[in-house]
């Protein structure tokens, strides 16, 4: 769920993003990158931030760290 926009909102758990390719899966033309869950409201603007957060190349990208950071309390 998701279709927030802070913390203090109530989540909706009938949207949200579901990814279909991965970072440096093969796709052939016409394959779905993601589903998008949303109702009416910001179901365009869901649409076009997902289809900007990829890239389409004819070469993989180089493996990424699976942990981007470790944050602890007090630090």
């Amino acid at each position: 769920g998701a279709g927030r926009t802070r913390k203090d909102e109530e989540v909706d758990p009938a949207v949200g993003v579901l990814l279909a390719a991965k970072v440096g899966t093969r796709v052939e033309a016409g394959e779905p990158l993601a589903y998008v869950l949303a109702r009416d409201k910001g179901l365009e603007e869901a649409m076009r931030l997902v289809a900007n957060a990829y890239t389409i190349a004819s070469v993989a990208p180089s493996p990424r760290p699976m942990v981007h950071a470790v944050i602890y309390e007090g630090r």
